[in-house]
């Protein structure tokens, strides 16, 4: 199978495909073992070293998860802020996003600080992105329009930051070199 390309396999029947492919990755038994036993080293390594950072980010993803609407949300926008590239996109994004989700239910759910002080800032965030009424002309409206679009910087700052932090968690490197350099204190 070695030197061939996706687009060799584009039509290929998907069982026939995958039994292929499980045949040709097929490892030995002892070599498969020292793996799982090198990787669950790892796993434990890292675990063994946690933050408290790193234990609120847990306790947030177990809070926003993906069975949850803002699960989804949050996944949406981790995805989708780090490839678009102009700011009007983004902050149409953010408003479309944090605007219709339901923060309010996860505000004081979770004991941790960190998924408190980051459901209160959804929700204000939500709060703020719906501030504008497109449909009254009047000063209030004005008001409420001025107000929404000062903020969106700032919204869109923290947020950014955030879903680059949440990144940090699970990527390791661009490269595998990358990976390898960030994971070698960790050996």
């Amino acid at each position: 199978r070695r030197g061939r390309s996706l687009e060799d396999d584009f039509l290929a029947d998907e069982k026939t495909l995958v039994a292929g492919l499980l045949d040709a990755s097929a490892l030995d038994p002892a070599l498969r073992e020292r793996a799982r036993i090198r990787a669950l080293r790892w796993v434990e390594t890292v675990r063994a070293r946690k933050s408290h950072f790193r234990i609120g980010i847990e306790d947030l993803l177990t809070e926003y998860d993906l069975s949850t609407e803002e699960g989804v949300v949050l996944m949406c926008l981790a995805e989708a802020l780090i490839r678009i590239p102009d700011v009007a996109t983004v902050d149409r994004l953010i408003q479309d996003k944090i605007g219709g989700a339901s923060w309010s239910q996860h505000v004081g759910a979770n004991g941790s600080w960190l998924v408190n002080a980051a459901s209160w800032g959804l929700l204000l965030t939500g709060a703020l992105v719906r501030f504008e009424d497109r449909s009254d002309t009047g000063a209030w409206n004005t008001l409420r329009t001025w107000v929404a679009r000062a903020g969106e910087p700032v919204v869109r700052s923290a947020l950014l930051r955030a879903m680059k932090m949440m990144g940090n968690q699970f990527v390791s490197g661009t490269t595998i070199d990358a990976a390898l350099a960030k994971a070698a204190p960790l050996r």
